[in-house]
């Protein structure tokens, strides 16, 4: 074929593909060649990308998130369908909905704070085929506020809590809060680390008179409290020191006085106290600048007065109401069936006849066995639940059953109860332990194994044996975290330093109930509680008599409780029972400074020498 011939054929072809072409340049939503290579995939061409928000900002707690959509428009202000949109942010957390633009020209995803409850600018960005948006979102909502006394007594030393939370009024725990005097007043701890409910505490020596600043500082914000420390002595003559103790319904005469610079003040007082009643609620301070009323309860246990001068400085005294005239008494063994050579402890309780416990009471135990076993002690006074113990050690020949027999009395027997208990000898024998690892399933929680074998008399491993695990608390520790030198690891001190007081679970029954005359601290709620979980509750032994659970709990917990860990069984109608102390453990890792002790740098039943409070 000639090239005339040619042309002549295919010229009015070729004027139709040209005049495509043409066309093609001129139409949006033709495949753009020049920014084909803005995402490795052949796109659409977009001329303008808009960026928009369902909300005007972003609640700090996590619970809402907003939705993000990118408009695109052609050159002729068009929406623009297909075109593939990447977004990306500088905080937070992305969820994309759909990357490719819908028949409207809209893609769109969600954006949420990640866990992060800081308040903060979030930038998101929005691109497709070489062209971008960018929207600020506000994360919004988190708080920190200072509470406490705003008038204080040169001398005292003031307790203040410090409440960090979000949105929503959830408590953000783990956040290092740090504090600041502007008067150089000293401060218990320069900075520690919120509870579980977002809270710290921080006590101020109140040195310096005049007005001070108390800052806090933390997650980004920033809370004050102006506080006066006066020059005044306001303190009280009677009671005239912390813990005295007052017998139940009875009259006790609270005096307080008020002086400046030796001379005598005028004005009215207010009262107010935790348990009991008060005579009146206000005084007036007479010519000597003294005001009184009388404070009487009928419940036993902790209470603290607090008393306030009307626009002007307080103070506050503990003291702690006694029962005294007890009419009953309770006896209790750990565990009714002992083997040989093995313990139980036998605990008195003693109350009156509404049910206080009594404290102070000299408690007499006598035994009647057989076997050879022995008690600790003959005698023990109850503390302020009312309890005293003594310890039972089987001897090494079995008994009948009840055949030990354990009395305990008050006031010379006129008040007694009895305990029997049976030593046989064990068809099984159950072992609780456990190892050095520790998880953090959450950063809040701790969890740890155990393992619990059941094994016959000769030392074999009973298979299929069905064990219930429980995990009660049995005592709780105040005081505090320091760092130790030598190790560079955070240290427990228990308090008082040098003589820890191991404070008794307020549960005395069990009964997970706060019962009369239980709440020794006066908190309002049983102290420690049970502040661990084990999983599963029942386990079921392989063929080495070997089964495992988990103990978890909170982590500002390790260190300060220790809980009692049950592990019973039956083996031909005969249940068996062993018991294992456990002190709530911490990693290694989180007592390595510069990070704070998990929990902060304070017990979270407080640092005070007395279990009477939560101080």
């Amino acid at each position: 074929m000639n090239t005339r011939t040619f042309l002549k054929r295919w010229l009015p072809l070729l004027a139709v593909v040209s005049l495509g072409l043409t066309g093609c340049g001129s139409d949006d939503s033709i495949t753009d060649p020049d920014n084909a290579g803005d995402t490795g995939d052949t796109k659409v061409s977009v001329a303008s990308l808009t960026l928009i928000s369902s909300g005007v900002s972003l609640p700090s707690d996590g619970r809402s998130p907003l939705t993000l959509s990118a408009i695109a428009r052609d050159r002729n202000n068009n929406v623009v369908e297909g075109a593939t949109v990447v977004f990306s942010t500088d905080s937070g957390a992305l969820t994309v909905l759909n990357s490719v633009t819908d028949e409207s020209g809209v893609a769109q995803a969600e954006l949420n704070t990640a866990g992060n409850p800081t308040n903060r600018v979030i930038a998101v960005t929005a691109d497709s085929s070489g062209q971008s948006a960018t929207l600020q979102v506000n994360v919004v909502g988190s708080s920190l506020v200072i509470t406490g006394p705003t008038t204080v007594v040169q001398g005292d030393t003031p307790r203040y809590t410090v409440r960090l939370q979000d949105s929503g009024g959830s408590g953000i725990s783990g956040e290092t809060i740090d504090f600041q005097s502007a008067a150089g007043n000293p401060i218990s701890s320069a900075s520690t680390t919120t509870n579980s409910e977002g809270e710290v505490q921080f006590d101020v020596s109140a040195d310096v008179g005049g007005p001070d600043t108390l800052t806090a500082t933390g997650l980004g914000l920033v809370s004050v409290l102006d506080i006066d420390i006066s020059s005044d002595s306001f303190r009280f003559l009677t009671p005239s020191e912390d813990g005295v103790e007052i017998a139940i319904d009875t009259d006790e005469t609270l005096n307080v006085e008020w002086l400046v610079n030796g001379q005598p003040q005028s004005g009215t007082v207010e009262f107010f106290t935790t348990r009991g009643a008060l005579s009146s609620p206000n005084a007036a301070l007479n010519a000597n600048g003294r005001a009184s009323v009388d404070i009487r309860s009928n419940t036993a246990g902790p209470a603290v007065v607090t008393a306030a001068v009307v626009d002007g400085p307080s103070t506050q005294r503990t003291i702690e109401f006694v029962a005294t005239m007890p009419t009953q008494v309770t006896a209790q063994a750990s565990q009714f069936s002992v083997g040989p050579g093995e313990q139980s402890t036998v605990t008195a309780t003693v109350r009156d006849a509404n049910d206080n416990p009594v404290k102070n009471q000299l408690v007499s135990f006598v035994l009647e066995d057989v076997t050879g076993g022995a008690i600790s002690n003959a005698a023990a006074r109850t503390d302020s639940s009312g309890r005293a113990d003594t310890v039972y050690t089987a001897g090494q020949t079995t008994s009948a059953t009840d055949g030990v027999r354990i009395t305990a009395s008050v006031n010379n027997g006129a008040l007694a109860d009895e305990v029997r208990l049976t030593v046989a000898r064990r068809e099984v024998f159950i072992s609780i332990g456990t190892g050095n690892d520790i998880e953090e399933p959450t950063t809040a929680d701790y969890k740890k194994e155990f393992s619990v074998r059941v094994t016959d008399s000769q030392g074999v491993g009973v298979e299929g044996a069905r064990v219930q695990i429980s995990a009660v608390s049995k005592e709780y520790w105040k005081g505090f975290y320091e760092i130790n030198p030598d190790t560079n690891t955070w240290t427990v001190q228990y308090t008082p330093i040098g003589a820890p007081e191991a404070c008794a679970d307020e549960d005395a029954n069990r009964n997970g109930i706060l019962d009369a005359g239980e709440d020794f601290n006066n908190s309002g709620r049983i102290e420690a509680g049970n502040v661990s979980s084990v999983a599963p509750g029942t386990v079921s032994t392989d063929d080495a008599g070997l089964a495992t659970f988990d103990l978890t709990y909170a982590q500002e917990f390790a260190n300060w409780v220790v809980v009692t860990i049950e592990a019973r069984t039956s083996v031909a109608g005969t249940e068996f029972l062993e018991t294992q102390d456990f002190v709530l453990s911490a990693s290694v890792s989180d007592l390595t400074p510069p990070g704070s002790p998990p929990g902060g740098t304070e017990s979270r039943y407080g640092s005070s020498d007395t279990c009477a409070d939560t101080l």
